[in-house]
């Protein structure tokens, strides 16, 4: 009998060690998990202010476009109506021509990394299980009808409208991409 408890006991023993270590390990991930969603919740709302800025940014190299398009379009009139001739036209539309696709090019890379990072913000604000303030899609798709209504009374600036308005967007679309996780994982049987 005194063998059978000391046994018991042994067993014991190495069973609560093994427990005790589990428990630190998972104090661990609890606090590496704590950090991670700290930092992309820090780190998803200097993306969300930033990146009305770059929209600002490619905005304005999207009416460079333009202008330089409006310049173009005047110069094929001129020709047109004789004011300038095939040679002064060839000339001034070449630089012109490719100063266009060069922008363009640009604006497609700047597009394309805005999207990329657009794409990895959404992913992290969704592992972290970072809160939406917007509440539901109807919520948010009702505070953009009031910020434009607003905006439209004259009651904001354009540029608080946009910030706004881009700052929603982006809740709107975090949350349409979730809700779009959870019903696929629904249908493939894993929720």
């Amino acid at each position: 009998m005194k063998k059978h408890s000391s046994r018991v006991n042994m067993l014991s023993e190495e069973i609560e060690k093994i427990v005790e270590k589990y428990e630190v390990e998972i104090k661990r991930l609890e606090d590496l998990w704590q950090s991670y969603r700290e930092a992309a919740r820090t780190i998803v709302n200097s993306w969300i202010r930033e990146r009305v800025n770059i929209i600002a940014k490619i905005s304005e190299l999207e009416g460079l476009l333009k202008s330089y398009e409006n310049e173009l379009k005047e110069l094929e009139v001129k020709y047109e109506i004789g004011v300038i001739n095939e040679e002064e036209l060839t000339r001034k539309t070449g630089p012109l021509i490719e100063n266009m696709r060069i922008l363009r090019d640009t604006l497609d890379k700047l597009k394309e990394s805005l999207k990329r990072i657009d794409e990895i913000m959404i992913i992290h604000a969704l592992q972290a299980k970072l809160p939406m303030s917007g509440g539901s899609l109807n919520d948010i798709k009702k505070k953009l009808k009031a910020l434009k209504e607003l905006y439209e009374k004259g009651q904001i600036r354009k540029e608080v409208y946009e910030k706004l308005k881009l700052e929603l967007e982006m809740q709107e679309r975090i949350l349409q991409e979730s809700l779009e996780v959870i019903k696929g994982t629904k249908e493939k049987g894993l929720g």
